[in-house]
C-alpha cells in the first residue's frame, strides 16, 4: 500500500463514516480554533520560532518546505535553517538555506547558538530543521531554558510535532512534550495522514491520540491538526519544485514538470490545508497557508483564462 507525506517525504483525506473517525473530526475540528476575533498585532506576525520535530521520515521537511514557502509568498520575513546532518531537504528547494560549516557537532551546537541569539534580539522569524536525533536540540534544552528564554524575549517557540499512526512515534515526542525548557512552548501535534494507509486516514490515529502523553499535551495547551495525505509528495522532492510551481505545471530548472493529474492533485491538497490547520491559525501568522492558496488560484484562473482565450481566437 501507498503511504506518503513523509516515508517519501507527502490529496485530501477520503471521508470516515467510522464513528472513531467522527469523533476525531470533532476534535481537529474543534481543538484551538483561532477565535475570528483575534487581534493580529504586527510584533506577534514576526517574533516565532518554529522548529519541526518527530522521528525520521515522519514528515518534517515536508512541513518546513511548506513554511518556508508560505512565508515567502506572504512576504513574512523568515530566517530558514538546515541543522539535519542526515538530510538537509531545505536546500533542495529554498535557496540560500543556512547552515553550519560542517556537520561536526562543535560546528553544529555554535551555529545552532548563534541563530537562536539572533532571533532573540531580531525581529523576524526563523525555523530550524533539526531532523531526527539531533543531540544538539538536546543538549541546547539541558542547558537553557529554551522556551522561557524566547518568552523574556517577547518570542514565541513553536514545536511542530509530527506524527504517524504508531505507538513509536508518541513515545519519541514524549520526552520533549514533558521537557521543562519547553514548558511555555506552543506545541503543535501533526497527524501527517500521509503515514497511514489509504482509506484509514483518520482512524488510524484513534487509538494513539488517546493515549495519555496526547491527552496531556492537549491538557497542557497543545494544539490537533491533520495533514493530508499528498500523493505527489515524493516526486515533488525529487523534481526540487515548490508546492506552488508543482500545483501549477510549472518545470524545475532541468524542464521537468508534474503532469496535469498530479498538478490538479497537489492543488487541492494545498486548498485543504486552511481548514486542516485552522486550529492553529493564529500560531501560523508568520507563515500564512491562506495566502499561499489565494495566489496559487489566481494563477490558476489566470492560466485557465488564457486557455479559454486561446481556444477561442480567430
Amino acid at each position: 500500500m501507498t503511504k506518503n507525506n513523509g516515508a517519501a517525504k507527502s490529496g485530501a483525506a477520503t471521508q470516515i463514516s467510522d464513528p472513531a473517525a467522527a469523533r476525531l473530526n470533532g476534535k481537529f475540528d474543534g481543538m484551538g480554533v483561532a477565535r475570528d476575533d483575534f487581534d493580529l498585532k504586527e510584533d506577534l506576525l514576526s517574533s516565532t520560532c518554529a522548529i519541526p520535530h518527530g522521528r525520521g521520515k515522519s514528515g518534517k521537511t515536508l512541513v518546513s518546505r511548506l513554511m518556508v514557502e508560505c512565508a515567502m509568498v506572504a512576504g513574512r520575513p523568515l530566517s530558514f535553517s538546515d541543522a539535519d546532518r542526515a538530510n538537509a531537504g531545505l536546500k533542495d528547494v529554498h535557496k540560500p538555506v543556512d547552515g553550519p560549516e560542517s556537520a561536526s557537532l562543535q560546528d553544529l551546537r555554535t551555529f545552532v547558538q548563534r541563530k537562536l541569539e539572533t532571533q532573540l534580539e531580531g525581529n523576524g522569524s526563523s525555523l530550524i530543521d533539526f531532523g531526527a536525533g539531533n543531540p544538539v536540540f538536546e543538549g541546547i534544552l539541558d542547558e537553557v531554558d529554551l522556551s522561557g528564554l524566547m518568552r523574556d524575549y517577547g518570542k514565541q517557540l513553536l514545536i511542530f510535532s509530527m506524527i504517524g499512526p504508531a505507538r513509536g512515534d508518541v513515545s519519541y515526542i514524549e520526552p520533549y512534550l514533558n521537557h521543562p525548557s519547553l514548558a511555555s512552548a506552543d506545541f503543535v501535534i501533526c497527524c501527517n495522514e500521509g503515514l497511514t494507509d489509504p482509506g484509514r486516514e483518520i482512524s488510524a490515529f484513534d487509538p494513539y491520540l488517546e493515549t495519555q502523553q496526547i491527552r496531556a499535551a492537549l491538557e497542557r495547551g497543545g494544539r490537533l491538526v491533520r495533514l493530508p495525505r499528498l500523493t505527489s509528495a515524493e516526486q515533488i522532492e525529487t523534481l526540487g519544485l515548490t508546492y506552488m510551481d508543482a500545483a501549477l505545471g510549472r518545470p524545475n530548472a532541468n524542464g521537468r514538470c508534474l503532469a496535469p493529474f498530479a498538478a490538479a492533485a497537489t492543488a487541492k491538497w494545498l486548498r485543504a490545508l486552511p481548514k486542516a490547520f485552522a486550529p492553529i491559525a493564529d500560531w501560523m501568522s508568520f507563515a500564512p497557508i491562506g495566502d499561499l492558496v489565494a495566489v496559487l488560484d489566481r494563477e490558476l484562473a489566470a492560466k485557465a483564462a488564457a486557455r479559454s482565450h486561446w481556444r477561442v481566437a480567430p
